[in-house]
């Protein structure tokens, strides 16, 4: 237990959101077909493509600031378990991935 109420609270609507999130993400607006066939979706700063392997699905996560992309590890039966799986990708490198300072290119 935690003797911050107001803390506790605030951690738990940020979880809440994150999954309420993370359901709506493979239904969200903005999810288009390219001339491949992949799944593609700018959002937050990102590009992901959702992409088909044989019979399989999988994911690239990528940012404009980046030189790389981040795939995801396994491969999928169906397109929403992959976007899914962008989903967690997305989120792990916002977390996990320092973002460039934009002042620096100016010294």
């Amino acid at each position: 237990m935690e003797s911050d109420l107001l803390r506790a609270e605030a951690r738990d609507k940020k979880m809440r959101s994150g999954a309420s999130r993370r359901k709506r993400f493979p239904s969200r607006a903005g999810w288009r077909m390219n001339e491949k066939g992949n799944h593609l979706l700018k959002a937050n700063g990102y590009r992901i493509t959702v992409f088909r392997r044989g019979l399989l699905w999988g994911a690239v996560v990528s940012r404009p600031t980046l030189d790389h992309g981040f795939f995801t590890r396994e491969k999928f039966a169906t397109v929403e378990a992959a976007k899914m799986a962008a989903f967690d990708t997305m989120n792990f490198i916002e977390e996990n991935v320092p973002k460039p300072n934009p002042y620096r290119l100016l010294e």
